[in-house]
C-alpha cells in the first residue's frame, strides 16, 4: 500500500462562501415547518450578500 503523498490542511484562516438559491431564502423566511426552521438556523447570524 503506498504512502499518501496529501498534504497537510493549511493552517490559515480561510472564509467559508456558501451560496444560497432565492428558493433557500424563501423557505427560511415563509416557512413555518421544520424546513424553514433548519434553513433559518443555518443562515442565522450569517452575512447574506446579493449580486447588483
Amino acid at each position: 500500500m503506498a504512502a499518501c503523498r496529501c498534504r497537510p490542511p493549511s493552517r490559515r484562516s480561510v472564509p467559508i462562501v456558501i451560496v444560497v438559491d432565492a428558493s433557500v431564502l424563501v423557505v427560511a423566511l415563509a416557512d413555518d415547518n421544520q424546513d424553514g426552521d433548519t434553513a433559518r438556523a443555518r443562515l442565522w447570524g450569517e452575512s447574506l450578500q446579493h449580486r447588483d
